[in-house]
């Protein structure tokens, strides 16, 4: 997900710094939003973004999506209406999420917008993809409202493609 900077009012807890290493990552370089996005993007680039905040989650756009079972790739609709990924040949796919978060550091205030693929989210709602999107949408959008606030830190994928830059959550850890 790109950048997309928003005005709106920081949220302004204070965030423990705390150390940071989860036995299920390698040690990462831990830096902050600032230091995230002037870092260059020759290739993948993973780093620990320390005690971010979610501050809002983004409601305009679907919050999961069927994709390949192998690739996880959204899957499209052929001339016959049937799912396909355009790499395999299933036409049967799997639900995934993808929701769109900005996080905000309550020291500096500055807040990026990440995107948490399916690795993250059902440990954060207590729910998988699949009954996540069979849910009513005042559910569901109940369910990510209790998001607002949590504090974590994040293992940050940051990668260039096609003249964009995005910032991928792969893993991130919730603070009591």
């Amino acid at each position: 997900m790109q950048d997309m900077g928003d005005e709106d009012e920081a949220i302004s807890q204070p965030i423990e710094r705390l150390p940071f290493r989860s036995a299920a990552e390698p040690e990462r370089e831990i830096v902050d939003v600032d230091t995230l996005e002037r870092k260059p993007t020759d290739g993948d680039t993973a780093v620990v973004v320390r005690g971010l905040v979610i501050e809002k989650v983004r409601t305009d756009v679907s919050f999961c999506y069927v994709g390949c079972p192998y690739c996880k790739k959204r899957m499209t609709v052929d001339d016959h209406g049937n799912l396909r990924c355009e790499r395999h040949a299933c036409v049967k796919g799997n639900t995934y999420f993808l929701i769109s978060v900005r996080f905000v550091e309550s020291a500096t205030g500055r807040s990026i917008w990440l995107t948490l693929f399916d690795q993250c989210v059902p440990g954060l709602l207590d729910v998988d993809a699949k009954d996540f999107s069979l849910m009513h949408e005042s559910m569901q959008m109940s369910k990510l409202n209790t998001l607002v606030g949590t504090r974590m830190f994040l293992t940050i994928k940051k990668s260039k493609r096609n003249g964009y830059t995005n910032y991928n959550v792969t893993h991130l850890e919730v603070l009591q």
